[in-house]
């Protein structure tokens, strides 16, 4: 991944963590489901990862695998300790 894609893609965590996290606080916090689609999104990403560094020829595709990847992320943070990815850190706290 080149050095802007990786730093929009930072950018995109940033924020888009930030404001998940906040609506999911909203709600009292992640439910068990929420838990258990954070984890099964880790196999969509081993095998589409590649999508979020080169693209994708299906519209729409890099778009929902970022809104995956964030979603993920903020539920994640949610567990004690947060999360750390791509060198940045996110924890929700109590």
């Amino acid at each position: 991944m080149i050095g802007s894609q990786m730093e929009l893609m930072r950018l995109s965590l940033e924020v888009g963590v930030f404001l998940r996290m906040h609506e999911i606080k909203k709600r009292n916090g992640p439910s068990d489901f929420d838990f258990k689609r954070a984890c099964q999104f880790g196999s969509v990403l081993a095998t589409k990862g590649d999508v979020l560094q080169y693209g994708s020829k299906k519209k729409g595709e890099a778009a929902d695998l970022m809104a995956g990847l964030i979603d993920a992320v903020a539920i994640l943070a949610f567990l004690p300790g947060g999360i750390d990815f791509l060198g940045l850190h996110w924890e929700a706290g109590k």
